[in-house]
């Protein structure tokens, strides 16, 4: 059984030197559980609740009447009431605004409170529904998960169909291009994480077998300090040589640009994805890839 004793403030220098409640807004909620007196400390709001909702039954605040405290500022109730100093402490009035306040437990049974929690813990549950990653959900309009699988696979589609690593191939006795993915900057005002469809036709240009893929400059760093650990604590037969990198002969970089056109609850969203692959020695472009995406959404107003 949960049992509400009373509100104090908390300690402040004033309320030492006069040992009477001092004006605070931190009030520790004091209350008894199987027999030990429990501390809680509750951040009141200006003007002060009337009702208090917690982890311990709901309280009402009383006001108590002119002269119920005595010169400890305890409520005279709890000292005829014979209890214990701890108790009688914990049932000190809260004084906020100048106004004497105490707390009385409500008198529910155990089962109406837990019908209560039980009714407060279904109406705050939380459905999670697993969906195919290939399924597309639109909620706010603004660039998502299936906007990024589009570009993907139509850059991808592009750029495998498109014969730059042939002429490579062509021009270099049969070997194989090497490509370093580089930054896509984002112009749009919204975030959106490049990295998702850049993964994918990386990961494609991998698996087709006509390039080879080398770590890019954040991944290229933790590379780097693995092998300088190397030479240190590594045995020689077994530690990476320094100065022997592959390095790339092309760079993927790009940019995704948007165009908004807002009239009141209605909105077209325009986005364009450009990429484009250039010659490190040269400066030559090999393979410009664009893919654009449109959207109408018309936003349904709150009922007011």
């Amino acid at each position: 059984m949960v049992r509400i004793f009373a509100a104090v403030p908390a300690a402040t220098s004033a309320g030492a030197e006069t040992g009477r409640p001092c004006l605070d807004q931190n009030v520790i909620g004091v209350y008894k559980m199987s027999g030990a007196v429990k501390w809680r400390t509750v951040r009141w709001t200006t003007p002060m609740p009337r009702v208090i909702l917690g982890t311990v039954p709901t309280v009402f605040l009383h006001r108590l009447p002119a002269g119920a405290c005595g010169a400890s500022g305890t409520p005279r109730s709890a000292r005829r009431a014979g209890t214990d100093n701890d108790e009688a402490t914990a049932a000190t009035t809260a004084v906020f605004n100048r106004a004497r306040y105490t707390m009385k437990p409500l008198p529910f049974s155990r089962g109406a409170w837990l019908l209560v929690l039980g009714a407060a813990a279904c109406s705050g549950r939380t459905e999670v529904t697993r969906i195919s990653p290939d399924e597309t959900v639109d909620l706010s309009g603004f660039w998502n998960d299936s906007d990024s699988r589009m570009v993907a696979d139509a850059l991808i589609d592009d750029a495998l169909s498109y014969p730059w690593s042939r002429r490579h191939q062509q021009q270099h006795g049969g070997e194989l291009p090497t490509v370093i993915f580089g930054w896509v900057v984002n112009r749009t005002a919204e975030h959106i994480a490049v990295n998702t469809f850049m993964r994918d036709l990386e990961r494609a240009l991998m698996r087709s077998g006509e390039a080879r893929i080398v770590a890019d400059r954040e991944q290229r760093e933790q590379v780097r300090e693995e092998r300088s650990d190397q030479q240190q604590y590594a045995s020689p037969e077994s530690r990476a040589r320094l100065r022997n990198e592959l390095g790339a002969e092309y760079i993927v970089v790009g940019e995704i640009t948007s165009i908004e056109d807002i009239e009141g609850n209605r909105e077209v969203i325009f986005y364009q994805v450009d990429l484009n692959m250039t010659d490190l020695e040269t400066n030559e472009r090999v393979w410009i890839g664009q893919h654009k995406i449109k959207k109408y959404v018309e936003r349904r107003r709150s009922r007011g």
